[in-house]
């Protein structure tokens, strides 16, 4: 058998190869016939591959990123009965370079507001080497998901390992593509190797409806309101009619600006409440201000027979006041014909008991002829 291979050396190392030389052996002891290159991941020796190669150096592909290996190789005599006699291995090991991540997995909008999205995703399966970290772009509403790096057209988000971002600045009611690369930086720090895109799409929500006005609750029974209200203005998808007693309350969705409650206690006091809300294209709902009333629930009154009441009123004490006065004046007419009222005299100066005298003026009579 020959001596082993001197001088095992890494040329050359990429992200899925390993470029590597040696010398022949010092002593081949017979016609050299070529070698045998072995090679696997240092922390797993089940995994072993190998080559045959006549010559002093090779390439080995399709390794893994960011990854060591084991590299041995024999240098081996082929005997005349065609047995072949292999050297002692000479050893090395080498790791491949780090590469671009694989896509990330499970992009996802987590929430929307009219101006704001949030997405948010997992790592990618296979990282190649550190991970470093991420690459969000948010593209024009005409972009197209494939032209995602087109700076004309999209814009890249601060590089962070954040796997959630907020990417605000958009318009109300608008789609927006936002694409997601996984990235590791050479040894230099500043180069990328970026991985494939994940891409979605996205809408923010419609603006969301003004305050309503002239809030209004007319008792129509005992157990029954009537809810009705000026519309904010055009655009408005429906209303969320609430109404709480006690802490305990039911919502009913109406889209005109009116609603009758049935089904109320009497004599308790309930809490309305209105809300507007727009719907954007997905059936999500925008809701608007909160507009409140609070309203006792009780026997309605009838307005004409309370006016009638009013008038009736108002009339007999009118004629109370003309009878008072005409009596007056008619005891005013008669004064000195009847019985007159003397001074108050006392019989004792601290008696409380008063003696009223009176005098009879008798009524003069018509003379008689005789």
């Amino acid at each position: 058998a020959p001596t082993e291979p001197r001088h095992l050396a890494l040329v050359n190392a990429t992200s899925t190869g390993l470029s590597l030389k040696w010398e022949r052996p010092e002593d081949a002891r017979g016609p050299l016939s070529g070698y045998t290159v072995f090679y696997g991941p240092s922390q797993d020796n089940r995994k072993r591959s190998s080559l045959a190669t006549n010559g002093t150096a090779v390439t080995l592909d399709g390794l893994t990123a960011n990854t060591e290996f084991e590299v041995y190789v024999k240098a081996f005599n082929e005997l005349a009965d065609g047995t072949e006699v292999a050297s002692q291995p000479v050893r090395i090991l080498a790791r491949t370079d780090i590469g671009a991540p694989s896509k990330v997995q499970q992009l996802r909008l987590v929430s929307t507001s009219k101006n704001s999205v949030v997405v948010e995703w997992s790592a990618p399966l296979k990282l190649n080497g550190p991970l470093d970290g991420y690459l969000v772009y948010r593209c024009n509403r005409s972009a197209q998901l494939g032209a995602v790096t087109n700076h004309s057209e999209c814009h890249t988000l601060h590089p962070g390992k954040a796997t959630r971002v907020s990417v605000a600045g958009l318009d109300p009611e608008s789609g927006y593509p936002l694409a997601v690369s996984a990235y590791n930086l050479r040894a230099d720090r500043h180069t990328r190797f970026e991985g494939a895109l994940e891409a979605i799409d996205v809408e923010t929500l419609p603006e969301a409806p003004s305050a309503l006005s002239g809030l209004d609750v007319r008792i129509l029974s005992p157990d029954s309101v009537e809810v009705a209200w000026e519309a904010p203005g055009p655009g408005v998808s429906g209303y969320v009619v609430a109404w709480c007693q006690d802490r305990r309350c039911l919502e009913e969705s109406v889209q005109q600006a009116r609603v009758v409650i049935h089904g109320l206690h009497s004599d308790s006091e309930y809490n309305v409440s209105v809300v507007p809300f727009r719907t954007d294209g997905r059936g999500n709902r925008v809701l608007g201000p909160l507009t409140t009333k609070q309203v006792t629930v009780k026997e309605p009154v009838d307005s004409a027979a309370a006016s009638e009441y009013l008038m009736g009123t108002i009339v007999c004490s009118v004629l109370i006041m003309l009878m008072a006065g005409l009596v007056f004046f008619v005891c005013r007419k008669k004064k000195g014909t009847g019985p007159q009222l003397y001074k108050r005299m006392s019989s004792l100066e601290n008696d409380d008991d008063d003696i009223v005298f009176m005098k009879t003026v008798p009524r003069s009579r018509p003379e008689r002829t005789l």
